[in-house]
């Protein structure tokens, strides 16, 4: 992104005004571009969008399919629970490793495409609609290659399409995985970004990503820091859980 109409505004401090009352998300999803991006002043406008949640949305069968503990995290549908990081841990799996396109730049994560897949078909399957599912990348290419994969009707798209819209269920496969010799990530390293992917999720939020990759990003870092420990997922090796690392429920 080049410099924003609000980052010229700044300069001159009249001109802006900080609203922090929100309409958007609940509190647990607000709590992060709150503490983030806010210094902890944005609230949620009203008790009914701060509690908001995925509940009485077709969950009535959840006790009747048997899932993996990572799928249940995702699903769960209580206000505490709608913000979930699924580590791919890529140092141990291969399958989640970022790899390149044949275009300078284009990079792609097979192994995320195929967890967000089934992310998605849950959904789906418990009777989310498929317009209040929303998929976001940072990379285009990326975004590209998931469209294909992704059930029809749920939006697929970058950060920067996505920008003034917003999903009761937003999933955001972050691609990126350290690799030797590897240049940073640019579009990781921009706040602005962040705040739009995370900001866009109404009900529930998942990011799908490599834990440790994520670290070495100054305001990733902070966002994983914010996620309590009971709703990060770390998939095993494909050889322990199957091949999604959610093993052979779905």
């Amino acid at each position: 992104m080049s410099q924003s109409l609000f980052e010229r505004l700044k300069v001159h401090k009249s001109a802006v005004i900080t609203l922090k009352r929100q309409y958007r998300m609940n509190r647990a999803i607000a709590k992060l571009s709150s503490a983030l991006f806010y210094k902890g002043e944005l609230k949620c406008a009203n008790e009914l969008i701060a509690e908001a949640s995925l509940e009485n949305m077709g969950f009535e069968n959840l006790d009747q399919l048997s899932l993996s503990e990572g799928l249940q995290l995702n699903v769960s549908n209580g206000v505490d629970g709608s913000v979930v990081f699924i580590d791919t841990q890529s140092p141990k799996n291969s399958e989640c490793r970022m790899e390149f396109g044949a275009s300078p730049g284009a990079v792609y994560n097979s192994g995320e495409i195929k967890i967000v897949n089934k992310i998605c078909c849950l959904f789906i399957r418990l009777g989310i609609s498929t317009e209040d599912i929303g998929v976001i990348s940072v990379y285009r290419y990326h975004a590209d290659v998931m469209r294909k994969a992704i059930p029809k009707g749920v939006e697929v798209n970058t950060v920067d399409q996505y920008q003034g819209r917003d999903k009761r269920v937003i999933i955001v496969s972050l691609v990126w995985t350290e690799r030797d010799g590897a240049r940073r990530s640019e579009l990781l390293s921009d706040a602005r970004r962040v705040n739009v992917a995370i900001t866009r999720a109404k009900h529930k939020l998942i990011l799908v990503g490599c834990k440790q990759s994520m670290m070495s990003y100054e305001t990733m870092a902070a966002l994983i820091g914010l996620i309590p420990e009971s709703q990060i997922k770390s998939i095993a090796e494909p050889s322990k859980e199957g091949t999604d690392g959610f093993g052979g429920d779905s």
